[in-house]
């Protein structure tokens, strides 16, 4: 039992190390803009919010997070926006995975579904597990990824 008592200095250093490498790995230094995107209209008769209406059909929703807004479908693509909890943006294509797949109890294991959205001028990727889609995503295109940063 000593021995492991011993083991427990070492195991919240490794993980600590592991969580800062993991946010490391997302952040490339500078500070994402923040996308002012529209959020629900409280202008609605029954005082509930009525949802956004998207202009493709379909949107993406941050319900639990805010959600980083990548320059391709990857985490090794730059961060170039944030997409705030509550926020949704309007959804233009994917990156071709099944659509009938579900987001799995493991986030890694489904960093291969990514989303395209649109803000403005701004096109930009989510990873298809930190959104709530609203909409028929089947009329979607699929859509080529950008050339990954350092080819």
């Amino acid at each position: 039992m000593r021995h492991f008592l011993a083991l427990i200095p070492i195991i919240l250093l490794s993980f600590a190390l592991v969580l800062v490498a993991a946010v490391s790995a997302q952040d490339d230094g500078e500070e994402p803009a923040t996308l002012e995107a529209p959020s629900l209209d409280d202008d609605s008769a029954d005082g509930f919010p009525t949802p956004v209406r998207y202009l493709t059909g379909v949107g993406a929703y941050a319900e639990t997070v805010n959600v980083n807004v990548r320059g391709g479908p990857g985490v090794y693509y730059p961060i170039i926006g944030l997409l705030l909890q509550g926020r949704s943006l309007d959804v233009t294509g994917y990156n071709g995975y099944d659509l009938g797949r579900n987001c799995g109890p493991v986030f890694e294991l489904d960093l291969d579904m990514w989303v395209q959205v649109r803000f403005n001028d701004v096109s930009g990727w989510v990873a298809r597990c930190t959104v709530t889609i609203r909409g028929d995503m089947s009329k979607m295109l699929v859509e080529p990824a950008p050339v990954p940063p350092g080819y």
